[in-house]
């Protein structure tokens, strides 16, 4: 089993409340797939930096989870059909350190040169 970081665009007509149903239906989506979800996190509304198919912006969501490297795909299928969702994209991740504070690391030590 290995770990993904998912990040998930809704539409921004959707509602909290049905924000958090759709968030349990992925969570059952990887579960049904013998995975397990191990973080959520609700990033909030964002503006688009360009209009995507007539959409100006949506709620983006990052989830952590442990699946089979075999079950992504049918992962990404299942997902497709949920209306709810606009945009997603998977990555193999670490699960527990975000990429910007390991960038900013960089930048401190070229300055201190």
């Amino acid at each position: 089993m290995k770990i993904y970081d998912m990040m998930m665009i809704f539409f921004n007509s959707v509602k909290e409340d049905d924000l958090t149903k759709s968030l349990k239906r992925v969570g059952d989506e990887i579960e049904k797939l013998d995975g397990k979800v191990l973080k959520t996190d609700v990033l909030g509304r964002k503006t688009f930096a360009r209009s995507m198919r007539r959409q100006n912006s949506g709620q983006y969501v990052k989830m952590c989870f442990e699946i089979g490297a075999v079950n992504v795909d049918p992962l990404l299928a299942r997902l497709r059909l949920n209306s709810d969702i606009f945009r997603v994209q998977v990555v193999c991740g670490t699960g527990d350190e975000p990429v910007v504070e390991k960038s900013e690391e960089v930048e401190s030590d070229a300055k201190s040169e």
